[in-house]
């Protein structure tokens, strides 16, 4: 007992001395400024990362609960794990506007990169031909808004099909929340918003906008057909009617139990059938049976 008090006095001042070093060092300039910047550089981290956290937009169906006036009788609450999307045709395409290009005032060029259909003597367009065969025609003056041009384009394709077995666009709809999409449209013109669009795009970086020419051919002639029948009516109008119970994008929503994968595509033998079914109901003759 006598020697552990003994080496107990011995070595007390060596660690009272140590103590009085840490306390030292951690109160010097250099160890104080590090701690600060240390704690301002956390604080800029959580502000940043608070202040640049993404905001979920506008996506192509994604996982998101479809919503719409048929649709509201779904039990959404059931599904916890999944988000819930309004998918009221009140919503807008997203998008930051942009200045849009100017086409040349000559004749309209074909959409030369398209293929050749099984159809003689026909071209499938790419759809965003045919968005801009109407801005060219009817929205020059005026504009057409991008969910209007999306359901036009739809219904031009639709009723194509209800006259002939190949479809006149090389790209098919996609099942979104506001109604059938093409995704080119919608990558062409989302940064016009919901502002009317009166002057047609590129649909990629290296080409000229293009138009179909306003001739005798029958994709001309489609094409004055579907605005005479569906022009009047709103782009939200339009995106209601193609949500109808029955309509394919309500067909192919309900399949999924209005739980959509992103980019899921549109059958176009639900398309085709369910369109030569409007031919027939409405007596028009030349519809393919």
């Amino acid at each position: 007992m006598h020697s552990l008090l003994t080496w107990c006095k011995r070595v007390a001042p060596t660690f009272a001395a140590l103590v009085t070093y840490v306390k030292t060092v951690a109160k010097s300039p250099v160890a104080m400024a590090s701690s600060a910047q240390a704690g301002d550089t956390a604080t800029e981290v959580r502000e940043r990362t608070h202040a640049n956290w993404p905001q979920r937009a506008e996506t192509p169906s994604g996982r998101d609960r479809l919503g719409c006036p048929h649709c509201q009788d779904r039990d959404r609450r059931n599904r916890r794990d999944e988000p819930q999307a309004t998918g009221q045709a009140q919503e807008r395409f997203g998008g930051s506007e942009s200045t849009s290009r100017e086409h040349d005032t000559g004749p309209s060029p074909r959409d030369r990169g398209a293929g050749r259909s099984g159809e003689v003597g026909m071209t499938r367009h790419n759809p965003v031909t045919l968005a801009n065969t109407f801005i060219d025609r009817y929205g020059a003056d005026k504009g057409i808004d991008h969910l209007k041009l999306q359901k036009l384009t739809y219904y031009t394709y639709g009723w194509w099909l209800a006259f002939k077995n190949e479809p006149i666009a090389s790209v098919g709809p996609q099942v979104w929340k506001l109604g059938p999409v093409f995704h080119p449209i919608y990558s062409a013109f989302a940064s016009s918003r919901s502002e009317p669009i009166t002057a047609i795009r590129q649909d990629n970086p290296f080409s000229s906008p293009k138009t179909i020419d306003q001739d005798e051919s029958e994709e001309s002639k489609i094409v004055d057909w579907i605005w005479q029948r569906y022009g009047g009516f709103s782009g939200i109008e339009l995106s209601e009617k193609t949500h109808e119970i029955g309509t394919p994008w309500h067909s192919a929503v309900k399949a999924k139990n209005f739980v959509v994968p992103r980019f899921l595509e549109m059958d176009i033998n639900e398309i085709r059938a369910y369109f030569r079914g409007m031919a027939k109901a409405e007596g028009f003759e030349g519809a393919v049976s």
